[in-house]
């Protein structure tokens, strides 16, 4: 019994974090585009995952088991349980899937209009077609050691960053010493100017 009180405050943590705002702008896009047409289908999940992506981060389209045991994305699919349970909540009924693959949608479509034109357009269809370019994705990681290696250093890397960035934002700045603001700033400045410098270099084939 203990336990299972546990686990029930466990569960209400994790959706205390989910913002009202986040939920608000979903019941919105449910409103304007849940009519069940082929059509408005689409535009609603395009926009739901554009919307989530744009609170938590685009999520890596080749993303393999590595991945998943990230401190960051095991926040990422609490969040992402704690959306689906809020807007089951509100009456509106969407499996945590659909979310998950809405998040893909949106970032693998960067423009929804062109594909919208195809007569036989479904959002069944994108799904799969989907689930098919991420097969083909990890077959190709797999075949080659180096990408694999690289890609999971970097895969750490961006846990790292979105978790040190969730850190930032729940710090409150206005009570610490301008010296203190003064040694963030910097920090962040420096950082961020070697990170540019890099993938500068990595652009111009230079490393």
């Amino acid at each position: 019994m203990e336990k299972q009180k546990k686990q029930k405050k466990t569960k209400q943590q994790v959706l205390i974090k989910v913002k009202e705002e986040l939920i608000e702008d979903c019941k919105k896009l449910w409103k304007k585009y849940y009519d069940k047409s082929r059509i408005n289908l689409l535009f609603f999940y395009w926009e739901l995952g554009k919307r989530v992506n744009q609170e938590y981060g685009k999520p890596l389209l080749d993303s393999t088991d590595s991945s998943r045991k990230s401190t960051h994305h095991t926040k990422l699919e609490d969040s992402i349980t704690s959306i689906v349970e809020r807007l089951r909540e509100e009456g509106i009924a969407i499996t945590r899937w659909n979310l998950c693959q809405a998040r893909r949608f949106a970032v693998e479509y960067d423009d929804i209009n062109e594909l919208i034109e195809e007569s036989d357009i479904s959002w069944s269809k994108i799904r799969k077609t989907m689930s098919e370019k991420f097969k083909e994705r990890k077959k190709d990681i797999e075949k080659s050691p180096f990408n694999k290696f690289v890609l999971n250093k970097f895969r750490k890397w961006n846990s790292f960053v979105n978790d040190f960035y969730k850190a930032m934002q729940e710090i409150d700045f206005t009570t610490a010493s301008t010296e203190d603001k003064t040694d963030c700033i910097n920090v962040l400045k420096d950082t961020a100017k070697k990170m540019l410098k890099r993938a500068e270099q990595i652009e111009d084939g230079k490393l």
